[in-house]
């Protein structure tokens, strides 16, 4: 199952935001809902092009949006916050297979080792329309890999991740 939804539907909680009458501060201090594991994938996959197009300030940027929120996504889970239901519906698959392991830091690297995978083989592995490429036509240029994820950062709105 490809997550090209994820980003977009992350998205739509970050533009959502400004028009709630809610601020950043508020946004941050508001309980993670099931929408958050959407938004951890997010970053998470946004660092990963980030760090392809060899944007380090962006790259650490998402790496910790997706890390601080993802903790408090675990806790939230952990604590019984966030419904199963709504888990089931809305969390990216690949995070709720990750769920298992002994702590959140262990979670959260299984969580973004899967992300930086998709990320990576979307860039390498596929071309400009998302198609899969032959093994000898896999992108192995790292200036057509940087152009690739610039073009998926720009194409995923990964900036406007907050």
């Amino acid at each position: 199952m490809t997550s090209e939804w994820l980003i977009p539907c992350a998205l739509t909680a970050v533009i959502a935001i400004p028009f709630s009458g809610c601020n950043a501060a508020h946004a941050e201090s508001q309980a993670p809902t099931a929408q958050t594991g959407v938004m951890v994938w997010a970053a998470f996959q946004c660092s990963t092009y980030a760090s392809l197009a060899n944007n380090s300030s962006e790259k650490a940027r998402l790496f910790t949006l997706g890390y601080e929120s993802g903790k408090r996504f675990l806790e939230a889970i952990a604590a019984g916050k966030i419904a199963e239901a709504d888990i089931t519906k809305t969390v990216p698959i690949g995070i709720t297979v990750r769920f298992g392991g002994p702590s959140a830091d262990f979670v959260l690297g299984a969580i973004y080792a899967n992300a930086e995978q998709e990320a990576r083989d979307r860039v390498v592995k596929t071309d400009y329309n998302g198609l899969p490429l032959a093994l000898k036509d896999w992108v192995i240029d790292p200036e057509v890999q940087k152009i690739k994820a610039e073009t998926q950062m720009q194409t995923r709105n990964c900036a406007l991740l907050k």
